[in-house]
């Protein structure tokens, strides 16, 4: 595909709002951020997790927080810069934060995939190498 098809197939998904904005991807552990953890909570009162998410908003290691379903009301994607970092973060921070009953900490070990959603009409690399 040709640089001006390909542009013109990017500013298309622009406006059909399939792109919502062109971000760059930043390595964490060039900046020190060697852990990456998710943490479940549990809530005392689900209804009123908007409080409770501005709390977590305010905290920079959070980088996503989903409403999910199942054991945990919400599921917090975070980075630290070590286990201690984490730690002090948990206890001194999201476990103080009024309404949260329990934590569940699961620490990544490493990440296999990273991905966007796949767009149908785009050609990935393995279906160009295919041929």
């Amino acid at each position: 595909m040709s640089f001006e098809l390909n542009l013109c197939f990017v500013q298309k998904l622009y406006q059909m709002g399939v792109i919502r904005e062109a971000i760059t991807v930043i390595n964490p552990s060039s900046l020190g951020f060697d852990t990456c953890a998710y943490i479940g909570l549990m809530l005392k009162e689900p209804s009123k997790s908007e409080r409770i998410i501005e709390a977590i908003r305010k905290i920079p290691e959070v980088v996503e927080c989903h409403f999910v379903t199942g054991r945990h009301a919400l599921l917090l994607k975070l980075f630290c810069t070590n286990h201690d970092h984490l730690m002090e973060i948990l206890i001194n921070t999201i476990q103080n934060i009024p309404g949260v009953l329990q934590t569940e900490t699961m620490i990544s070990l490493d990440q296999s995939i990273e991905r966007q959603v796949w767009v149908k009409g785009e050609k990935t690399k393995e279906s160009s190498k295919k041929r």
